[in-house]
């Protein structure tokens, strides 16, 4: 069940304990209430697939507590709140990860932030696995998995690691005009080698079970050919080579 409260309701214990996440205190409480309205949050919806206490969230890390907003002019928007048992720092290399990305067209747009707080774009849509299925048109999808490799790519030249795109379900929305958006960059780095598009690769075409369904909607790849193609690509990332991933992936 999904529930809408003001955000002076947050000092109530059961709204405290996710605010605060995991030991709420008063002062801290106040501190945050007083960084959601700084921010033009008016409200917060508990709502999500993962769940706290038995109120729903959209996500939680080692870092903070991810939430959905309504703000004070109606619209709606995530916010990310800092763990208080996470480094006080914890979410500024998120910020900083997510603006280099957004400098690109790559992840949700970081709308403002506070020090405990990042406030982003709502993407609202399906998560990869479900919008394949989901989706009849073979040239929508190809559409769409091209959009996101070229993201990969961008992501790549620009020195920026997500981290996480091996576990791509949790980690990819499609909107309902069929875009892909990269989200949740707590993990991301721009000190190691960034290897997201043969991450994405591997994860679309040679793993199971989304592997099987590209394969019933776009027909079969060589996978020795893919695999060739990712490994020349990981030797030198430029436009010839991710070329020749699109082609290995029936992309183009």
């Amino acid at each position: 069940m999904n529930t809408t409260i003001p955000i002076e309701r947050l000092r109530e214990e059961k709204f405290a304990k996710i605010l605060c996440y995991p030991r709420p205190n008063p002062e801290e409480i106040e501190r945050r209430i007083a960084q959601l309205k700084k921010l033009g949050v008016k409200q917060i919806q508990f709502t999500g697939e993962k769940q706290v206490d038995g109120l729903h969230i959209l996500g939680k890390g080692f870092a903070g507590v991810v939430l959905l907003a309504v703000l004070k002019d109606g619209k709606r928007a995530v916010v990310k709140i800092r763990r208080v048992d996470a480094p006080k720092n914890a979410l500024e290399k998120e910020k900083e990860m997510l603006k280099k990305a957004n400098k690109i067209g790559v992840g949700p747009k970081l709308l403002e932030n506070t020090q405990d707080i990042l406030l982003m774009q709502y993407i609202q849509g399906k998560h990869l696995p479900q919008w394949i299925q989901n989706t009849k048109n073979p040239e929508r999808i190809r559409k769409t998995i091209k959009n996101l490799l070229r993201q990969c790519y961008e992501l790549d030249k620009a020195g920026i690691d997500h981290g996480e795109l091996s576990r791509a379900p949790k980690h990819i929305i499609v909107d309902g005009e069929g875009k892909p958006h990269i989200i949740d960059f707590e993990g991301a780095s721009d000190r190691r080698k960034p290897r997201n598009l043969t991450a994405i690769a591997q994860y679309l075409f040679i793993r199971q079970p989304v592997a099987q369904a590209l394969k019933e909607k776009l027909g079969e790849i060589q996978r020795q050919r893919l695999l060739q193609a990712l490994r020349k690509y990981k030797k030198e990332q430029n436009d010839a080579n991710f070329r020749e991933v699109l082609k290995a992936c029936h992309i183009i």
